[in-house]
């Protein structure tokens, strides 16, 4: 396992009663940020490289992190926790309710055993409802007391918003083989989808798809988080087809050490904006 960690001197580990743990993982990579709820300012960040064949195998990987991090073994105000799976669907809230959960995610998976459900509040009149695998969410669970769980789009959605992204922007979120995507219309969700991408080359096929499936002209703009990078092929052939390619940047209710600038920001946005997440 590989760790990137940026660690700002004002963190102080006694103090997490103070702090905001946000967590994401998915079987090929593991990240957690820490947030000062008082000066509002991410003071730590730190990314792992890791390769679990299964939740059961993630779960013992995720066992061995914690037990070798002092800082994801304190004891937090708040913890936030996002699995990073496609699994997960839009349902409009007039719709929902909460005994018929399975049966509306079935209508776009398959049904797993293995797994269960958890709900979000994506916008005031949408749901999101997200498979995680039960022997992860209870650890979780057990390991970080009172600890809130998230779909991988939730942070989309909030960046939108803290954005005012209301028209004519995609938002594409790309980790390692998973690229979420949306696209925000007068303030609601019109599309909601992940995708299976190997390289830059399957991300640019699916994009354009999408956008096809948008009726989108040339005044669309797109927004990146993740690390797909200017100058890339990526970059270089979204530009023939979208407005702008723009790539995500810190809200300015926040602050970010400088530590963390040793890396794009917008490489790990996803997970810092998973702690502001409600």
């Amino acid at each position: 396992m590989f760790a990137t960690p940026f660690i700002d001197e004002t963190f102080d580990i006694h103090n997490g009663q103070q702090y905001t743990l946000s967590i994401q993982c998915a079987l090929d990579g593991f990240s957690f940020s820490v947030y000062d709820l008082v000066v509002r300012k991410f003071i730590v960040f730190a990314e792992y490289e890791i390769s679990a064949s299964s939740p059961f195998e993630l779960r013992n990987t995720l066992e061995t992190i914690v037990h070798n991090e002092p800082i994801l073994q304190q004891t937090y105000k708040h913890v936030k926790i996002c699995w990073l799976t496609r699994e997960t669907t839009l349902v409009p809230e007039v719709l929902y309710k909460s005994e018929e959960a399975e049966t509306l995610f079935q209508l776009t998976f398959e049904a797993n055993r293995a797994n269960e459900l958890i709900a979000n509040q994506a916008t005031k009149s949408w749901i999101i409802l997200t498979a995680y695998p039960r022997v992860l969410k209870e650890w979780f669970q057990n390991k970080f007391q009172g600890c809130r769980l998230f779909s991988p789009a939730i942070p989309l959605f909030h960046y939108a918003a803290q954005h005012h992204l209301n028209a004519h922007h995609l938002l594409v979120y790309r980790h390692s083989h998973s690229m979420y995507v949306l696209n925000i219309k007068e303030g609601q969700p019109e599309l909601l989808n992940s995708f299976f991408v190997k390289n830059e080359t399957d991300c640019l096929y699916y994009l354009l798809n999408v956008r096809k499936q948008l009726s989108s002209d040339t005044k669309q703009s797109i927004v990146f988080m993740g690390k797909i990078g200017p100058g890339s092929e990526l970059d270089q052939q979204l530009k023939k087809y979208f407005e702008k390619v723009h790539y995500a940047q810190p809200g300015q209710h926040y602050t970010l050490s400088y530590t963390f600038h040793q890396e794009p920001v917008y490489y790990h946005l996803p997970t810092l904006e998973l702690a502001l997440c409600e």
